[in-house]
Order: structure tokens, then C-alpha cells, then sequence
């Protein structure tokens, strides 16, 4: 008898860990879908992609003269209901199960998870401006370890100039500490 209760217990447990956050009628896979359309809403990706085609369009009309306006209006009204909703799902059920999916809601929802969340564009902006910063730094040491040494680079033309907007991270008069100096 306890045997047979145990059996029915640990069914009963699966069962349960099997479907938990899974609607009445909805199946496993429209479960994972719906936890990943809030995990986008919550990193702020959903409907990242719409009004690109209202953005482009204007470029397009101005190349493309001769095509009527009813045209425009229906590819515009096509384009409106396009997104990235459905490239961005596929790409998180591809990486994750639904179990994992949970987690990272779960997580999500911790104070530390929305701090997390919410430092996330300065803390990548960061640590871009800082690989930039690195690569330059090392560029830098491996110039003056040549010209230490006494090479030279050949001729060359003069790099173009950046673009007006473009944010250069080169610091004028650079000399490398004494920590990153060759040792002789």
C-alpha cells in the first residue's frame, strides 16, 4: 500500500513540475512563448522593430517615383504589422528550455535582477568605451616598443578623417607609464 501511495505521490509531483506555468489547454510550447514575450517586454525589445518601415519608406518613395500612392499606403500598413517579435522568440526557444526561461523571469522580478537590468545599457556602454580605450592603449605600446627599438613604420597614406559626430577615444600626448614601459 505505501508503495502503491508513493508511486502515485512522485506521478502527481512530475505532473506538476511538468506543466507548472502552463495555462488550462495551453500547451508546453505556448507556455515558453508567452514567458519569453514577457521576458522581452521586460528587457524592453518588444516590438523593437516597429516603425522601421516608416522609417524607410520616405527613401524608398524618393528612388522608386513612379509607384503609385495606394501602393505605399498598403506596404506601409504591411510593414506596421511587421516586427521582430518572432525572430527574437525563435532565437530565445532556440538558446533556452521553458525551465530556463522561468529562472531568468524569476530572477527578473529579484531587486537584483531589475538593478541588473537597469544598469545594463551603462555598464555595456562602459565596457565598450573601455575595450576601445584597451585596444588603443595597446596599440600604443606595441608602437612605442617598435620605435624603442628602433623600427619605423614605412610610409603611408594618412588615415581619413572621422565623420562629424564620430567620438574618438584618442588621447593626444600619450606616454606610456612606467608600468608600461619595456623592461630591459
Amino acid at each position: 500500500m505505501a508503495a502503491k501511495l508513493s508511486r502515485v505521490l512522485l506521478a502527481a509531483f512530475v505532473a506538476t513540475a511538468l506543466t507548472s506555468g502552463v495555462a488550462a489547454g495551453e500547451t508546453v510550447e505556448a507556455a515558453k512563448r508567452r514567458d519569453i514575450e514577457e521576458l522581452l517586454r521586460i528587457f524592453g525589445q518588444w516590438d523593437a522593430g516597429k516603425g522601421v518601415g516608416a522609417q524607410l519608406l520616405p527613401a524608398f518613395r524618393q528612388v522608386y517615383t513612379g509607384v503609385p500612392d495606394q501602393v505605399w499606403r498598403d506596404l506601409a500598413e504591411d510593414l506596421e504589422a511587421t516586427t521582430l517579435n518572432d525572430r527574437y522568440v525563435a532565437h530565445y526557444d532556440r538558446l533556452y528550455t521553458a525551465a530556463e526561461i522561468r529562472e531568468i523571469l524569476d530572477f527578473q522580478r529579484t531587486p537584483l535582477g531589475r538593478k541588473l537590468l537597469a544598469n545594463a545599457p551603462v555598464t555595456m556602454t562602459e565596457m565598450l568605451v573601455s575595450k576601445e580605450e584597451f585596444r588603443l592603449d595597446v596599440a600604443r605600446r606595441i608602437e612605442w616598443r617598435l620605435g624603442a627599438a628602433g623600427y619605423t613604420p614605412r610610409e603611408s597614406p594618412a588615415p581619413a578623417a572621422p565623420s562629424p559626430g564620430t567620438v574618438t577615444l584618442d588621447r593626444p600626448g600619450f606616454s606610456p607609464s612606467a608600468s608600461q614601459r619595456p623592461r630591459r
